[in-house]
């Protein structure tokens, strides 16, 4: 017994891609298209662990010891990843940091 196929298979041609297309490379999209997203950073002073009992007892004018030293630069985070160390400044009325190194 002779079997027929069920479809006809021709060759697709596609059309070249356009310049905006080409462009965007394997590192994804034209850069700008992603220049107006909003992101935001954290600047990590420290951390310290503490008992529930401690956390409890807290109350104005407690004090918390940190893990940074006074010296040590603050890290800069963007979605939990340090991609930057800064040291604080005043700007104006408001904390401010000065980028000191960037992580590759």
């Amino acid at each position: 017994m002779k079997s027929e196929p069920f479809a006809t298979i021709a060759a697709v041609a596609f059309p070249e891609p356009s310049p905006a297309v080409s462009d965007q490379g394997a590192s994804g999209p034209p850069a700008s298209i992603i220049d107006d997203v909003p992101v935001t950073l954290e600047a990590v002073l420290g951390s310290t662990e503490l008992q529930v009992k401690d956390l409890l007892a807290l109350r104005a004018g407690s004090q918390l010891g940190l893990s940074t030293a006074l010296t040590s630069p603050i890290e800069v985070r963007l979605n939990q990843k340090v991609v930057a160390y800064a040291e604080i400044v005043a700007i104006d009325a408001n904390f401010g940091l000065r980028i000191t190194s960037v992580v590759n």
